[in-house]
């Protein structure tokens, strides 16, 4: 089975001037391949299991 999903969500509003939002994405069954991603000025924080973020507001 494959599997390829992706989110985005805003973050809660005191975070806000400093996150521009939170995304994830997760693939299964799926050829490994090379990801090949865009220079970008924000920061990718990587992660191979489930990160939970607690809400501020």
């Amino acid at each position: 089975m494959v599997v390829d999903e992706y989110v985005q969500a805003r973050p809660a509003p005191v975070l806000r001037p400093y996150v521009a939002w939170y995304s994830g994405y997760r693939q299964a069954g799926i050829v490994p391949g090379t990801h090949r991603g865009l220079p970008s000025p924000y920061l990718t924080l990587p992660s191979n299991r489930p990160t939970h973020l607690p809400r501020l507001d």
